[in-house]
């Protein structure tokens, strides 16, 4: 009797949290959709105009969109002076695209949404690594970072480090002293 007590509880237990009415199926929330277009749209442009390859995503969008973030793998020898044009190329594409998305506005944590709300990562294959060819450009936080790697086998070095605003400011001057 006991053993037959024991069966039917397990039986009554099992099925009451298995209701199939009582799940309820995972819906993404709408910022989290339109995050991904947006990221997608913005992804696809960089590619066509620089090469990069999106080999990742990701976000801080729980209650409300508080970070962007996609990662591409590239190939080739950049300096820091290209890299910075990259990683400012990047990360205005985004912001653009961010800012003026309608639908994403009444879910970002701030408008207008500003470099410290994304993160660009761009990973670089060389065919042969060199002091001066950068392996990593990151754009995180409102800070830009280049790496390079001496040798295949060495731990990435960080080379040179930067606030976002001032790659900027670099590059708006580089840009005005080469049209003089």
């Amino acid at each position: 009797m006991k053993l037959i007590n024991i069966f039917l509880f397990t039986i009554i237990f099992s099925s009451s949290c298995n209701q199939s009415n009582g799940h309820k199926k995972y819906e993404r929330a709408k910022h989290s959709i339109i995050a991904e277009k947006i990221t997608e749209k913005v992804a696809q442009k960089i590619e066509i105009e620089t090469g990069l390859h999106l080999i990742g995503t990701g976000g801080g969008m729980m209650d409300c969109v508080k970070m962007m973030a996609m990662s591409f793998r590239g190939f080739g020898e950049i300096d820091v002076i290209k890299g910075r044009a990259l990683i400012v190329h990047c990360v205005r594409e985004y912001l653009s695209a961010i800012n003026e998305n309608l639908d994403i506005r009444p879910y970002l944590s701030h408008y207008p949404f500003t470099s410290k709300g994304i993160q660009i990562r761009i990973f670089i294959t060389q065919t042969t690594p060199t002091a001066e060819a950068l392996c990593f450009i990151g754009e995180i936080d409102g800070a830009v970072e280049y790496d390079v790697r001496k040798a295949p086998q060495e731990s990435p070095e960080i080379v040179h480090q930067e606030p976002y605003e001032e790659a900027v400011r670099i590059l708006e001057s580089e840009r005005r002293l080469s049209h003089l």
